[in-house]
């Protein structure tokens, strides 16, 4: 590996990682982000951790304050609502776009990532979060449009912070991988419609988890967004 491929190989890693932390709300809004803390808990050079704070505030999730540092940014309603809106228009949009039979090795292992999910609900939301992923991922591939996953990925950052908020409790664990299920059962009876309906549901059920993360969280949103917010 030449030496400008390790600096933005240790620049990806960087951002991945603490863009993970953003969104699981380990690194929760407010956050003071410094250059030496984060480059010695992360185990590498400042450089690596000043590029990826750059490119996580292009994305908005941190803002830098003069002479008082980054900070993890709040909530933005407007960009959960875009994001939100883009990710149904994708994916609703590619699963109506799904021809039968299905692909074998596609359907396997969605089966073997729902064996995963259900294994993991015990475990918390973190692990079952990267199934959940992955498992979306794996409906646009059976739909021909992979590609587009990590253009949908990186846009919808501040909607993935709110999804997170609605992973708190097993049973909501247990409602999603259900939700799954019955996409995957949809899909295998060649019910687009079916499937259409549930994945739709599935998708907004994120509204109904804003709304009740804004009233017990209120400090983690941006205050003018909230006084105005109409989800």
């Amino acid at each position: 590996m030449t030496s400008n491929a390790g600096a933005v190989s240790a620049r990806r890693i960087t951002y991945n990682t603490l863009r993970n932390r953003i969104i699981s709300l380990e690194l929760p809004p407010g956050s003071l982000l410094s250059e030496n803390e984060l480059a010695q808990a992360l185990g590498c050079s400042r450089t690596p951790v000043r590029e990826a704070l750059i490119l996580l505030a292009d994305n908005g999730l941190v803002h830098v304050v003069p002479r008082k540092g980054t900070f993890v940014s709040s909530l933005s309603l407007d960009d959960i609502r875009d994001a939100q809106f883009l990710r149904e228009s994708v994916e609703l949009h590619a699963l109506d776009s799904i021809s039968f039979p299905l692909n074998d090795d596609v359907v396997a292992r969605i089966h073997t990532n729902l064996d995963h999910q259900h294994e993991s609900i015990e475990r918390g939301p973190s692990e079952f979060f990267s199934l959940d992923e992955e498992f979306h991922q794996l409906l646009l591939e059976l739909s021909g449009h992979r590609r587009l996953w990590q253009q949908v990925a990186d846009y919808k950052t501040h909607l993935d912070r709110a999804r997170f908020l609605g992973l708190t409790t097993r049973d909501s664990l247990a409602r999603f991988h259900q939700e799954h299920v019955q996409i995957t059962e949809s899909l295998l009876a060649e019910d687009l419609a079916a499937a259409h309906a549930t994945l739709c549901a599935h998708l907004r059920i994120v509204l109904d988890d804003l709304k009740n993360a804004m009233t017990r969280y209120p400090a983690i949103f941006k205050l003018t967004e909230l006084a105005e917010t109409d989800l």
